[in-house]
């Protein structure tokens, strides 16, 4: 079936002399991956390796085969450049970040509009926005909510938050289940937005305690996940 659809760039990996292998999230059909010949030697040409940069946003086209495991380009045009996140050094990073996580979570070939829309959104707040040292931490509250494990809101007067379940909860009943300053700092992300994030003032060792939470509940709702390998690369260039 021949398809034109957008789709973000999660995944490269160098194949052969002078190949590359694509995985990207596609509007029309989830996560699919796809073979570029030569491209990496390739001087001039229609398609260019900076296309492929971690998120970059594209419009595609190409003919989709239902299980196969690598599709093949038809067309391929950059759909918005989303400039900041390539020249900035902080957001690029944080787009490397994201990628992953997103790989992570993300494997089955189905459409889903309402997370590709999600993605979509986020990425052109992070390109446009100035104030983004809480970012992170709100694209993966906000994710866990398409993924199907937002923390559930009705007990957040109590002081322990609990992993497994995704609840508050008044004591501690499993090894996972977590309370003090961390918690408190997380009911309060879980009030804003991107759009308010400015207001957030959290200290660099609080927004790393919350990701290392978030991050573990990740590991806990979804078989497989692992903490992304540019996580310490984020942790080395935010050190605000």
């Amino acid at each position: 079936m021949y398809t034109k659809t957008q789709a973000f760039v999660i995944s490269t990996i160098k194949y052969a002399d002078a190949d590359l292998i694509v995985k990207c999230y596609t509007n029309s059909h989830g996560m699919l991956s796809f073979m570029l010949k030569g491209i990496r030697k390739q001087k001039r040409g229609k398609l260019n390796v900076s296309f492929f940069q971690a998120l970059s946003y594209l419009d595609v086209e190409f003919t989709y085969r239902a299980n196969k495991n690598l599709l093949f380009f038809n067309e391929v045009r950059v759909r918005d450049p989303f400039n900041a996140l390539q020249r900035n050094i902080y957001k690029s990073t944080l787009s490397l970040f994201l990628a992953e996580v997103l790989q992570a979570c993300i494997q089955e070939e189905e459409a889903n509009k309402d997370l590709f829309y999600f993605i979509e959104t986020s990425l052109t707040h992070l390109n446009e926005t100035e104030k983004f040292g809480h970012f992170h931490i709100l694209f993966l509250l906000q994710l866990s909510k398409h993924l199907g494990f937002y923390p559930n809101m009705d007990k957040q007067a109590f002081g322990y938050f609990n992993l497994v379940d995704g609840v508050f909860q008044l004591k501690e009943t499993n090894r996972y289940c977590f309370s003090g300053k961390e918690i408190e700092n997380l009911k309060l992300l879980l009030k804003h937005s991107y759009k308010t994030q400015a207001e957030l003032s959290l200290k660099k060792h609080e927004r790393t305690q919350l990701l290392e939470l978030l991050l573990l509940y990740f590991e806990i709702q979804i078989q497989g996940f692992k903490k992304p390998m540019s996580y310490q690369v984020l942790q080395d260039v935010f050190t605000y």
